[in-house]
């Protein structure tokens, strides 16, 4: 028999590996698939890139916030992150079953980075 197991608890910390992101600069779209459910997963609201750090925080109805601490966008995808206007994000498991699926507006927050700790 074949079973295909996957996490269904949500956490509050995504590794690089439980996380695909695409980005088509053309129609300005990101996609970020992930195998474990978002902290917010029943009541995603919204998402927002931080341009200094490169992560994604997700918003839920509630108002709680997500920072995906453990996944940064690659180098490759940074630039083209700067005119994305829309992302999808698809909890999904190694089948390409998918659980939940949102298209939310992207808000890019264009913070500076925290300073490098200072060495003495």
């Amino acid at each position: 028999m074949d079973f295909n197991f996957f996490n269904r608890t949500s956490t509050d910390r995504l590794e690089p590996n439980d996380v695909d992101i695409v980005v088509d600069p053309q129609k300005r779209q990101a996609w970020i698939l992930h195998i474990k459910p978002f902290r917010t997963q029943d009541s995603v609201a919204g998402i927002s890139y931080n341009t200094a750090t490169f992560q994604f925080t997700i918003r839920g109805k509630n108002g709680a916030e997500q920072v995906l601490e453990g996944v940064k966008v690659a180098e490759p995808l940074r630039a083209d992150m700067e005119n994305v206007k829309t992302v999808t994000t698809m909890w999904v498991n190694n089948a390409g079953n998918i659980f939940d699926i949102n298209e939310l507006p992207l808000e890019l927050v264009r913070a500076a980075a925290a300073p490098p700790p200072s060495k003495k």
